[in-house]
């Protein structure tokens, strides 16, 4: 390796970063660069011509076996490396936090392996010298974090990685009050300087909830799934409206499943069935949805929740369904007839009842996902 960094000074420093990495095995003979991807127990051969190319701010595009994913990762047979951006709404940046210094989160969806920690000297070489822009910021992309996975050959990366994510999401990151997002590692005239920051890895990730590697379920769909990871992005009105929808996604499986359900119970008349499955609009439709994803003792403690915060004006569930429709019809319309229904955007008031709604339907829709989605 000493003779291989020697001779590429301009990319002397990545090719040190990659020697010194312990995670990673790696040497140099025969005018290639041997590196074994321990995640799937593969050699990656990277040939002196194409470190070459890198020198030259040129893609590695003829690695046997390998190609870059757009600008965000790597694929090399059935490994697959996609960068992180993991964001805090009310932070911008963290001092002192270049080393990750906890195990790799790890987790699988069906037989596929995902490993959240930080990005791979592998990567930050194929990629930092082609996307890093000093003048702009945005380099040290060692420091970055990444999300690292095996799948098997039928399988749509994108479609998995959508998965993973949600799980970050709804479940690991949950807590911290963090959330991840795919990284772009080529940075757009419109991105703003600030976004690529460095965090306390050890401080966000020791409270995340791993002591095994657990099994999670898999999906039906995926929309519901990127309607999620899009809401964590966003705030407010437009946070609440995304979550909404995958409520509206849920409502025809869940009038389904109640007419399967009373289908095959012999002792419900067919009258009985007409009435149960009569669900005149959306508001009906709605709280039969919710009444289906919330258990019995959830039921009162959301009553009591949206009691307590104003959003109700007795514990009553039943009016959780009907409040919550409501607030969703006062931030869709904005008719001038009737602005007593109507929430409209003011700096000088209280955020306090979206931020009780965001609690509520973020909620419903994780249940809805839990319950609709998810393959048994």
């Amino acid at each position: 390796m000493d003779e291989l960094i020697n001779t590429y000074p301009d990319i002397e420093q990545f090719l040190k970063v990659l020697k010194d990495d312990e995670s990673m095995d790696c040497f140099f003979e025969n005018c290639c660069l041997t590196v074994k991807i321990n995640l799937i127990g593969e050699n990656i051969k990277i040939h002196t011509s194409q470190l070459d190319k890198i020198c030259l701010y040129e893609k590695a595009d003829a690695i046997p076996s390998f190609k870059y994913l757009n600008d965000y990762g790597i694929k090399f047979k059935n490994y697959f490396e996609i960068c992180l951006l993991i964001s805090h709404h009310s932070y911008t940046f963290f001092d002192d936090t270049n080393n990750w210094n906890t195990d790799p989160l790890k987790f699988k969806i069906g037989e596929s392996q995902f490993e959240l920690g930080p990005i791979s000297s592998l990567l930050v070489l194929l990629t930092e010298p082609i996307y890093s822009d000093n003048n702009s910021a945005h380099y040290d992309f060692i420091s970055f974090t990444s999300l690292k996975f095996s799948l098997g050959d039928q399988l749509n990366y994108k479609e998995e990685f959508s998965k993973a994510l949600f799980y970050l999401n709804s479940y690991y990151l949950k807590p911290t009050g963090f959330h991840a997002t795919l990284m772009h590692l080529e940075l757009s005239i419109d991105d703003p300087l600030d976004i690529f920051y460095e965090y306390d890895a050890e401080d966000i990730f020791n409270k995340v909830p791993r002591k095994r590697i657990i099994k999670r379920k898999d999906f039906i769909s995926i929309e519901p799934l990127n309607l999620y990871n899009e809401a964590v992005q966003k705030q407010g009105e437009q946070r609440f409206l995304l979550l909404y929808r995958i409520l509206e996604f849920f409502i025809a499986r869940a009038i389904k499943k109640k007419i399967a359900d009373l289908r095959y119970d012999r002792s419900v008349f067919e009258e009985d069935i007409m009435t149960a499955i009569n669900f005149r609009n959306e508001e009906h439709q709605l709280r039969n949805l919710i009444l289906e994803v919330i258990t019995s003792s959830n039921k009162k403690k959301l009553s009591e929740y949206c009691f307590n915060k104003g959003l109700i004006d007795s514990d009553d569930f039943g009016k959780v369904c009907l409040s919550l429709y409501s607030y969703r019809n006062s931030l869709v319309h904005a008719k001038e007839t009737e602005l007593n229904q109507t929430v409209f955007p003011n700096p000088f008031e209280e955020r306090e009842q979206i931020n009780s709604w965001l609690y509520v339907v973020d909620e419903i829709a994780r249940k809805s996902i839990k319950k609709y989605n998810e393959i048994n």
